[in-house]
């Protein structure tokens, strides 16, 4: 006689589904944090994220024309700070960011040490914003000497405004990462 191939009767199919399918939710429900896309946190970091990204290109815009290179040093000494300090704070947010959706600062040592983490950085970071847009401000300023507010060129009227934005920007950052260091050093002495 033909033996009965039992793994294809119908009876096991649904349970096996049903149980991976009911495990797999609860998984995914485990590991990401929605709710911290609500929490003042996250939307401060969401906040940060954006304010990052628009002062890197609003940056990108003042010197889309025109190499860095042929800027003169002290200018491209201070473009050259305000890449290094918003692009790497850009990341840095991002991994953050990433870490308490998916809630890796619980699973990866202590979550106090890792709030702590953030405090540090972040109070170190408005430090960071405010003194490259105070220096990347000097260059705004020697445009304006320049004439540029008032030039009739639409080009350097355009690189001229994004030159000033970046700045704003940049110290609208700053006040981002205060408040966020500010955040979570609350939540840290919470924790003790």
């Amino acid at each position: 006689g033909v033996r009965p191939n039992h793994l294809n009767q119908s009876w096991i199919r649904p349970r096996i589904g049903s149980y991976c399918n009911s495990t797999f939710r609860k998984l995914r429900m485990e590991t990401v944090n929605l709710m911290y896309l609500l929490d003042p946190e996250g939307m401060l970091k969401i906040l940060e994220l954006a304010l990052l990204s628009a002062a890197v290109a609003c940056t990108a815009q003042y010197h889309k024309d025109a190499d860095i290179s042929n800027l003169p040093e002290w200018q491209t000494n201070r473009l050259s700070l305000f890449y290094v300090v918003f692009i790497t704070g850009l990341v840095t947010a991002i991994f953050l960011f990433v870490s308490f959706l998916f809630n890796l600062d619980k699973r990866c040592g202590s979550p106090k040490g890792f709030t702590f983490f953030v405090t540090l950085f972040s109070l170190t970071w408005a430090v960071f914003c405010a003194v490259s847009s105070g220096l990347f401000g000097e260059v705004v300023l020697s445009l304006q000497e320049d004439k540029w507010d008032t030039s009739k060129n639409e080009r350097i009227q355009w690189r001229y405004q994004h030159a000033q934005a970046a700045v704003i920007i940049g110290f609208l950052s700053f006040l981002a990462f205060l408040v966020d260091g500010i955040l979570h050093y609350r939540i840290t002495r919470s924790t003790q």
